[in-house]
């Protein structure tokens, strides 16, 4: 029987070995799908599409806006330079000189025209010495590192950014790169770009300077702050002469050139024009052109408050402004003074604008301004108008609307009870009782007759003017009540600005132009991104209303409190304000040629003393006796229709008869009075007064009415009815 074969087991690795063997294989394949995936996924980024785009970067990286005027000639100049901490103009390779991108290939990157995007000689020795974490970089590297501000020591970030640099390269030319590195490249004292670190070291263009100049710029990259020539300007020295030694060796300059530019003698400044410091000082003006180009971004674009900001300090921006350089000067030679302020702590702020919105100058503070951004009291800081209010409040409103007109007669005295005390009562007492027109009332800025007309105008139609037409900005709830819409005692009040920007219907037929600190915004390609055409303009009264507005305010100038503050040479229309305790003054007016609004008081309201007449009327004076100085005299326009000169019978009111003292008074055409019948006043339906007859020989311009006496009757000879009452204890103003 035969034997069965037995079965012979194999020889074979053990089971470690085994493991072994499987985690190597299953590594190294590990390993060839990474490589692969990262050689597919580098070779498709470096060949697919453009990752950064020098043109996007150009337009949209931080860059210093500039802020322009007009000159006389009409040609914009630059006034001044918003950049915050950083101070970046853009400048194109071939508005440089022949030597500073030399001067950056000798000292950072010997094999910039030769390389694409990555000197791997220089990578691989800096991979050994230093890990790969630093050293090595290109100038094209370092580009994508200013671009992206991405400067973390990592791998992750040198493997993106060599991924970029080649990308990049594949893209643009030598000459593109360097012309962005060079404007990007940062230089020290908040000076990006080599145009503004010319400017700011040697207060010259980037084109003039020389060799030994551009080397030294050259030299700050490194460790700006260590290589800063006017902190250490030993340590610039050294670094520059290293930078012609490499460029001599290289050939990229003669012996000659470098025996030069070592001797040069270079003489640094730090120019505080172009250099961000803390020192710089913006002007009144331009804090209002920031304030408001800040404000219509956030309004057209959404932007939050520090976009907008931003935007305005790094976004290359060329913003127009609508200064006018000689009238700002002028008032500049009064405001930086106090020779005309009664104390060191007292302060004024004044806006003079034209009649089609234009501020042409601004000033928000008494003195030399020392920062930026202060308080601008003129648009920043309500005030209580006094009687600079009644023109917008009472008079404009009710001649708009027909409520009352030119020689209409109103009661000098009291119209109701406040507490048991009657109100109001006048800056010299309560008045006689007599009656007097309007225009008198106006001109010699009776609280006893603002109060009565705004009766018959309604205390909703004024607040609504004073909201809607004249766009006062600080109106609260509690203003629409008798003390503030009469005597312009309100809760906040208004600034210079908004008062001159409501005056201004009254020298422009009427029109509401809201105003405005300049004409356009540039972006940093040229683009017009904001524009003063998209502010708003509306008929605020008519056109006839503001003709008779102008004319009764010229009689303020004439016979009344204005006569002190005329325009030297000018036909003058304004009005006076001063507030409950004497804690503010005010004067608004205007000539055919600008409307101007002053305040004078204090931050900390208290009484003021120790002046003469109105203080803000001597400033006004002061200033616009300047800004007219050689202009020639002329008239305000005419409405083309809708006014009717007429006289008026001084005891009544009405037209006059023949018989009549009479003087001459402006009508809106459709809404003429009627004729005298009798000298006497008959209560013209509804009038705060009662019959009386007169004796004859009254005249209106002397607030006197022919031997009437007081009277509280209402239109038909009743006493009075009294209209809604003002919050106690609420100041009469002037």
């Amino acid at each position: 029987m035969a034997k069965a074969k037995t079965k012979k087991s194999k020889k074979g690795l053990s089971k470690p070995a085994l493991v072994i063997i499987g985690t190597l294989l299953t590594i190294a394949i590990t390993i060839i799908a990474v490589a692969l995936y990262v050689f597919i996924y580098s070779y498709s980024y470096i060949h697919g599409d453009l990752k950064i785009d020098l043109k996007e970067y150009r337009y949209s990286q931080n860059q210093t806006s500039f802020v322009y005027a007009y000159d006389s000639n009409g040609d914009p100049v630059e006034v001044t330079r918003l950049f915050g901490t950083i101070n970046r103009v853009w400048v194109d390779i071939e508005d440089t000189n022949p030597y500073i991108a030399k001067c950056y290939v000798g000292l950072e990157d010997k094999r910039f025209y030769e390389h694409e995007g990555v000197d791997w000689t220089r990578t691989i020795a800096a991979v050994v010495k230093y890990g790969g974490k630093q050293g090595g970089s290109t100038l094209t590297q370092q580009l994508i590192k200013n671009l992206t501000e991405e400067d973390e020591v990592t791998y992750v970030r040198k493997y993106k950014e060599i991924l970029n640099a080649l990308n990049l390269e594949r893209y643009y030319s030598k000459e593109d790169i360097i012309e962005a590195y060079l404007n990007t490249v940062y230089l020290s004292h908040g000076c990006y770009g080599v145009k503004t670190a010319a400017e700011t070291y040697f207060g010259k263009e980037i084109a003039d300077c020389n060799l030994a100049e551009s080397a030294a710029l050259a030299a700050i990259t490194q460790f700006p702050s260590k290589y800063d020539p006017i902190l250490n300007p030993e340590n610039n020295k050294k670094r520059r002469n290293y930078c012609l030694k490499l460029m001599l060796e290289q050939d990229l300059i003669t012996k000659k050139e470098y025996n030069e530019a070592v001797k040069y003698e270079i003489k640094f400044q730090l120019n505080q024009q172009t250099n961000e410091d803390a020192n710089v000082v913006y002007s009144y003006y331009t804090d209002a052109v920031i304030n408001q180009v800040e404000q219509d971004l956030m309004s057209k674009y959404g932007y939050t408050a520090k976009t907008a900001s931003n935007k305005i300090n790094y976004g290359g921006l060329r913003i127009y402004s609508a200064v006018d350089l000689d009238i700002q000067s002028a008032m500049d030679s009064v405001y930086e003074t106090r020779e005309y302020v009664a104390d060191d702590s007292v302060q004024s702020s004044m806006t003079i604008m034209d009649y089609d919105g234009r501020v042409v100058g601004i000033e928000g503070g008494i003195g030399e301004k020392t920062g930026r951004r202060e308080l601008n009291r003129a648009t920043d800081s309500p005030r209580q108008p006094g009687s600079t209010i009644k023109p917008i409040s009472v008079y404009g409103p009710a001649i708009d609307t027909g409520a009352t007109y030119w020689s209409k007669m109103y009661a000098n005295s009291a119209s109701m009870t406040i507490n048991g005390q009657a109100w109001p009562k006048n800056q010299g007492g309560y008045g006689g009782g007599n009656y007097v027109t309007v225009q008198y009332g106006l001109a010699q800025s009776y609280n006893t007759i603002s109060a009565r007309v705004l009766s018959d105008l309604g205390l909703n139609t004024s607040y609504t003017y004073l909201k809607d037409k004249f766009c006062l900005k600080h109106l609260d709830p509690g203003d629409e009540s008798y003390s503030p819409l009469a005597t312009g005692s309100m809760t906040h009040g208004a600034t210079s600005l908004e008062m001159a920007a409501a005056f201004q219907t009254f020298g422009n037929g009427g029109v509401y132009h809201q105003p405005y600190f300049y004409y356009k915004v540039e972006d940093a390609s040229g683009n017009v991104i904001l524009d003063k055409a998209d502010y708003d303009n509306h008929q605020a009264i008519e056109e006839s209303s503001a003709e008779i507005m102008n004319r009764l305010l010229r009689t303020v100038m004439s016979m009344g409190t204005g006569t002190p503050y005329n325009v030297e040479g000018q036909t003058t229309f304004g009005k006076t304000g001063t507030t409950d305790n004497d804690n503010d003054r005010w004067f608004v007016g205007g000539t055919p040629y600008y409307v101007a609004a002053v305040w004078y008081g204090y931050d900390i309201p208290r009484e003021i003393y120790n002046v003469w007449n109105n203080p803000a009327g001597n400033l006004f004076k002061a200033v616009m006796d300047k800004v007219h100085s050689g202009l020639d005299s002329k008239e305000f326009p005419e409405a083309e229709s809708g006014v009717t000169e007429g006289y008026y019978c001084t005891n009544s009111g009405m037209l006059a008869s023949n018989g009549c003292s009479s003087d001459l008074g402006y009508y809106k055409s459709d809404d003429m009075p009627s004729y005298c019948s009798g000298h006497y006043y008959d209560g013209g339906g509804g009038d705060s007064g009662g019959d009386y007859s007169g004796n004859g020989g009254g005249d209106s311009t002397s607030g006197q009415s022919g031997g009437g006496g007081e009277t509280t009757a209402s239109g038909g000879g009743g006493e009075q009815t009294q209209p809604e009452e003002p919050q106690e204890n609420q100041p009469d103003t002037e």
